[in-house]
């Protein structure tokens, strides 16, 4: 059964818990979880306060990991926040304290404890040899004494660089690297299929950079249009029609002209050059998800990101695809985007990869995301 440790503590060491949940994001890895315990008003104690390590363990293997947020002391719920949000209110910053968009000297200067620091951030990450790039983003923004916050910054550069990070909770290391291309997980037939929408779709993006800048701090100067050039959209418009969108670049500072159309693929390829998802698959129990071949997974397994290594694509057999057909011997295959596992019904959701925000929470969500760091539905726009 799933163990709720609050600051190494069991938590059944405190009091009972109930309505455990649990979720995780392929931008970012444990994101949410929430709880409740039957305390008396007036009850305190040193570990129910914001900021003591949250772990949710299934046996000895550790699937979640966080940080409290203050407790709600009259109807005594708990909510905590996955632990790649701790880098939302860190700044990039270099050993002498200089702003820098190097994301490995970055983050590894924040695990560090020093004076102004006492509490790094909580990561493990190694001196040499991790994951992140180790060259500078923008200088412009470095000479110009601009910080960004560390989850910005390696949003950004993610983004750039075609790829996702977020924090295993196995290893509380963080991750860059690519999403799968290959299911590794699949769904009993009797699912119901995800519905589509293209009213985001677009198979070429122009968009506006910052070509130069000027003065001291050095401030934009001229700006220039660049254009993607994605073969993959190219032949999407020849399926489903050709669409255009206008995408502003400047917030990401000095970009030269091939990394802007780097990205500009990238946001065509991942996501809008194709019919957007726009619902999750709820209420998935035992025996509805299986490895390929054949045998079940436990749902409370099946996280997006990565944990201990793994990193989910979904192969769902026995529905239609993405215009309506059914061919027999094939099946839809999506990459997971977000995951939530509720203890009390024993039910896991699933949201693809790229799926598009419906309803008021994931709209406001998205807009109030700080930079593309996450998104609970998928790849940042």
């Amino acid at each position: 059964m799933l163990q709720l440790r609050i600051g190494g503590l069991p938590a059944r060491a405190i009091a009972p818990h109930s309505r455990l949940k649990y979720s995780h994001t392929v931008n970012g890895g444990p994101l949410a979880a929430s709880w409740t315990m039957p305390l008396p008003r007036g009850f305190t104690h040193p570990l129910l306060r914001r900021g003591t390590l949250v772990e949710i363990l299934l046996g000895t293997w550790r699937i979640w990991v966080g940080t409290l947020t203050e407790p709600d002391r009259a109807g005594w719920t708990f909510s905590a926040d996955g632990l790649f949000r701790r880098a939302e209110r860190l700044l990039a910053l270099d050993s002498a304290g200089a702003p820098t968009t190097n994301p490995d000297t970055a983050v590894y200067q924040a695990t560090l404890t020093s004076t102004g620091r006492p509490v790094p951030l909580p990561w493990v990450y190694p001196a040499t040899g991790g994951p992140f790039p180790t060259t500078s983003t923008s200088t412009s923004l470095e000479a110009a004494a601009q910080p960004v916050y560390i989850a910005n910054l390696l949003g950004d550069r993610a983004q750039k660089d075609a790829k996702v990070w977020g924090i295993d909770p196995v290893t509380m290391a963080p991750y860059y690297r690519t999403v799968p291309t290959t299911a590794n997980t699949g769904i009993v037939p009797g699912t119901p299929a995800l519905p589509v929408s293209d009213d985001d779709y677009a198979t070429r993006l122009v968009g506006r950079r910052v070509a130069t800048v000027a003065g001291t701090p050095p401030t934009p100067a001229t700006y220039a249009p660049s254009t993607s050039n994605s073969a993959a959209a190219d032949a999407s418009a020849r399926r489903w029609g050709g669409a255009e969108e206008w995408v502003d670049l400047t917030d990401r500072g000095l970009l030269s002209g091939p990394d802007a159309v780097t990205i500009l693929n990238l946001m065509v390829d991942t996501q809008l050059s194709k019919p957007s998802y726009t619902a999750d698959l709820p209420n998935l129990g035992r025996g509805q998800i299986i490895n390929l071949g054949g045998a079940p997974i436990d749902p409370r397994l099946v996280c997006a990101g990565q944990v201990g290594g793994d990193m989910r694509m979904i192969r769902q057999h026995g529905v239609l695809d993405t215009e309506g057909v059914l061919v027999p011997g094939q099946a839809v295959e999506w990459v997971l985007g977000a995951s939530e596992y509720d203890e009390e019904t024993g039910t896991l959701k699933l949201s693809p990869l790229g799926k598009a925000a419906r309803t008021l929470p994931e709209v406001i969500q998205v807009a109030t995301a700080s930079g593309p760091a996450y998104e609970l539905q998928g790849t940042p726009r």
